[in-house]
């Protein structure tokens, strides 16, 4: 006696069944091909490991059916780009219900896109193109619409659209049932609006689904969005936290409440890119034309360490051009500080007492990374820069060369010359052997105290120069 308890074997008439009982009728034309596409499917979803889904009626509900029922709730504009297709979801079974579609399946998993090919040529589908690699600035792709189906937040998923949709287009996100949750924290960007949002559910299952549709607006005057850690403006700001990025972009972040105004007012024309935390306000007097980003929270706190949580500048910043010693007004700093933080001071020192120029030596730190401009300030961009040899290889004629030493000529007998290059040595070890320097000069101390912060003794030394050559 038969098991009436078994499931019905899969088939083409089971299938049509089960579409039938959600209300879709199939014609005979869409019943075969989504029989042939269901039959690839599970012929390559072992190998390539395309869903987690093999039991016959999930896959028919969960796949087939679903994105079928979210094109029949939205007016499917064409050319439609499908974002982040995976095995054809729900871009093939949208094509097999509206033939007319002009579609683009996006997959930048090559084996995903591989087998979307595959089953393009099955099922003779036309206007379909395959686009094998992910939306960025670098690849365009305009489309009327965008669909995508829960492969990622919504804020990440309106900033990958907007590389391809245009102005008046359509965001079409196919969502679980905590959407509005999520719209309710989400920061919407200022070139989106939301239509709305619908909640259903796959009619005869437990199964809830939400749409949420959104229009690009195209206002402009807004900053840009970015919502994906993988955007690559965003990648090109994370490498100004390095002096190698820093070298490699040629700009460098400025932060601060104190200092970004700063910049804005005295070095308006080098600042390259404005960027703000979620969508909180431009600096005031930010000139017209500089491009603006807003970047959501989360992503903007890796870029700003010191957790300012205001604007960031990226300003222009170009190579430290080679350094030639020569008689200036004013003493020479020659700084190899490997701590950021001592850059930053000695600059600002530098600054402050009127120094005709600062030379990074080849073991200092970069002048331009976060922690030398938070403690340089605007100091970095007005005194003049230049890039030095490294210490053991210094030669500074016709400068004289006066070195910070515990066993020199004590500061109130010291006597210093109007052009003159000063060195403090590294933190910790202090000076190379053999250097040969025309004067020694030490910060008198009591004898509790081994040693003072570099930036503190340069600090004194600049003092005790001003003191006998006073600033014009």
């Amino acid at each position: 006696m038969a098991d009436l308890r078994r499931p019905a074997a899969p088939s083409p008439e089971l299938m049509r069944a089960l579409f039938a009982e959600r209300g879709i009728a199939l014609t005979d034309v869409q019943l075969a091909k989504f029989w042939a596409f269901h039959t690839l499917f599970r012929r390559r979803n072992q190998e390539l490991n395309l869903s987690r889904l093999h039991a016959f009626t999930t896959i028919v509900l969960k796949h087939y059916v679903d994105s079928v029922l979210a094109g029949m709730r939205v007016e499917l504009p064409s050319p439609l780009l499908d974002l982040g297709s995976g095995a054809g979801f729900p871009g093939i079974p949208l094509k097999i219900m509206r033939p007319d579609l002009e579609l683009v399946l996006c997959e930048p998993r090559a084996h995903r896109a591989a087998f979307l090919e595959e089953a393009c040529r099955l099922l003779e589908l036309d206007n379909v193109r395959i686009l094998p690699r992910r939306l960025s600035p670098r690849v365009r792709e305009p489309v009327a619409a965008v669909i995508a189906r829960a492969v990622g937040p919504i804020g990440v998923l309106l900033d990958a659209a907007r590389h391809c949709l245009e102005p008046g287009g359509l965001a079409i996100l196919m969502k679980g049932p905590r959407v509005k949750a999520e719209i309710e924290t989400l920061a919407l960007p200022p070139d989106y609006e939301l239509l709305r949002v619908e909640s259903y559910a796959i009619p005869k299952s437990p199964h809830e689904r939400s749409l949420a549709v959104f229009r690009r607006t195209g206002a402009s005057g807004g900053p840009v969005v970015i919502a994906s850690a993988r955007n690559e403006r965003l990648k090109q700001l994370r490498r100004l936290l390095s002096a190698r990025g820093i070298a490699k972009e040629g700009l460098a972040l400025f932060s601060g409440r104190k200092i970004v105004p700063e910049v804005i007012r005295a070095h308006a024309p080098r600042i390259a890119l404005c960027i703000v935390r979620g969508f909180g306000p431009l600096p005031p007097g930010l000139p017209a034309g500089v491009p603006a980003l807003a970047v959501i929270p989360e992503l903007f706190d890796e870029l700003d360490p010191a957790g300012t949580g205001g604007p960031l500048l990226a300003v222009r910043v170009p190579p430290l051009p080679p350094w030639t010693p020569a008689a200036r007004d004013g003493p020479s700093l020659l700084l190899g500080f490997q701590d950021p933080v001592n850059i930053g001071a000695a600059l600002r020192l530098g600054a402050a007492f009127g120094a005709a120029e600062a030379v990074i030596l080849r073991e200092g730190a970069s002048p331009y990374l976060p922690r030398s401009i938070r403690a340089a300030g605007p100091a970095v961009l007005t005194l003049p820069l230049a890039a030095g040899p490294p210490m053991g290889r210094l030669a500074t004629a016709p400068l004289p060369l006066i070195v910070l030493s515990p066993r020199g000529t004590p500061l109130p007998e010291f006597r210093f010359p109007r052009s003159c290059a000063i060195l403090a040595g590294l933190e910790g070890p202090g000076l190379p052997p053999g250097l040969t320097a025309s004067a020694t000069l030490a910060i008198p101390m009591h004898g509790a105290v081994e040693s003072l912060n570099a930036a503190t003794a340069l600090a004194i030394a600049l003092y005790g120069y001003r003191l006998q050559h006073p600033l014009r």
